[in-house]
């Protein structure tokens, strides 16, 4: 009932909202419900017959999620959101201190090959360790991304290493 609740929020107030800031609210939500919360920011529907993703935060340029134990699942539905680009203005994502590793980092890290408005992604304290090397391969293709924050993500040699030679 609460996410129907909020698509209406959504649809009333699409055209104003510029920055959503969830974050620790979802801490003690349970993960479906942070999934559907997700997926109706996206755009994302429950209804199959529905082919088309169509976002009501059009507008939305911030979108903070910092600290509310977002898992793997949840950073592919942020993914597919990404690739997508169902947020056409989205230019900063904070997703740190959440429980994602490198399963869900590593679709985040390639869907910046489709996308081209995120200017900052902020993945601190997450488990990142062998997908940093994955972002090594879509900064190659993607120009608008300027600030990839990765502290205390576990980052093996190899991962440094590959990160180091794509700043070279």
């Amino acid at each position: 009932k609460s996410i129907s609740i909020f698509s209406i929020f959504l649809k009333l107030q699409m055209a104003t909202l510029i920055t959503l800031n969830v974050g620790e609210t979802l801490t003690k939500c349970n993960n479906l419900f942070k999934s559907k919360f997700l997926n109706s920011i996206a755009g994302n529907s429950d209804d199959k017959k529905k082919k088309n993703s169509h976002s009501y935060c059009n507008n939305i340029k911030n979108l903070i999620l910092n600290n509310n134990a977002l898992n793997n699942t949840h950073a592919n539905i942020l993914a597919n959101m990404l690739k997508l680009n169902t947020l056409p203005h989205l230019s900063l994502l904070n997703l740190e201190w959440n429980n994602m590793t490198s399963k869900g980092i590593t679709p985040i890290a390639l869907s910046l090959l489709k996308n081209k408005t995120l200017v900052t992604l902020n993945l601190n304290y997450n488990t990142a360790s062998t997908a940093v090397e994955d972002f090594s391969i879509s900064l190659l293709e993607n120009t608008t991304l300027k600030h990839l924050l990765l502290e205390s993500n576990s980052i093996n040699r190899r991962g440094a290493i590959v990160l180091s030679e794509y700043l070279l």
